[in-house]
């Protein structure tokens, strides 16, 4: 009968159909105002989520020595879920150069045998099994003909990372062969080929031990 009987008027969606039309979807009055306290109760929701999220990496790039991430009190939603990439971009530039640091600190840990082949077995900090696997592959470049196996806390279970050159494997190593009795010997299971090779076990405090008594010769 007159306007004002449709109070709040809110588009839900619209859309192309055909060529030249358009599909308008809209809510009025009462169903109006439901979707949008609804919606509204959604973004909160979701602003909460990614704030914890944001300030988790804040936490962590703080561990890092780098500059906190600061926004606005009424920042929107877009804005937090822009900064929680941003954070989690500079979180891995983080991570990469400290696995890099550690990786390098570690050349001169490896041993030489008589064939002249460098072996490397030890435990580093490695956030999750992707960073591991990185700093295996830049030792085993960075030594040449070698055996290199790393183990690492990731979380709340172990991952093993072993890599070994053709010398290595001519020489009677298998980088398989090692993870599957590594991870065995941990409760957990792996494998892979004879030059390169991952596996991951539940956290029983005995990663070091195992990878210490681990006889190569």
């Amino acid at each position: 009968r007159k306007t004002s009987e449709i109070q709040s008027f809110k588009i839900k969606s619209e859309g192309a159909i055909a060529s030249g039309v358009r599909r308008i979807e809209a809510l009025c009055g009462a169903a109006a105002t439901a979707f949008i306290a609804e919606q509204n109760e959604k973004e909160s929701a979701e602003k909460s989520k990614q704030l914890d999220k944001l300030d988790q990496l804040i936490a962590q790039l703080a561990s890092h020595d780098n500059a906190p991430i600061r926004l606005p009190a009424d920042a929107s939603l877009a804005a937090i879920k822009h900064a929680v990439v941003e954070a989690d971009k500079s979180l891995k530039k983080a991570l990469a150069s400290a696995a890099a640091s550690q990786a390098n600190a570690l050349v001169d840990q490896a041993k030489t045998f008589e064939s002249g082949l460098k072996i490397l077995i030890t435990e580093v900090q490695a956030p999750d099994p992707n960073t591991l696997k990185t700093m295996t592959a830049h030792l085993a470049s960075e030594l040449g003909e070698s055996v290199v196996i790393l183990g690492a806390l990731c979380g709340e279970k172990v991952s093993i990372c072993a890599q070994c050159s053709e010398q290595a494997i001519s020489e009677g190593h298998k980088a398989g062969d090692y993870i599957r009795k590594l991870t065995s010997e941990l409760g957990g299971k792996g494998g892979g080929k004879p030059n390169f090779a991952m596996g991951g076990a539940p956290n029983n405090g005995q990663l070091a031990t195992t990878l210490k008594a681990l006889n190569l010769a």
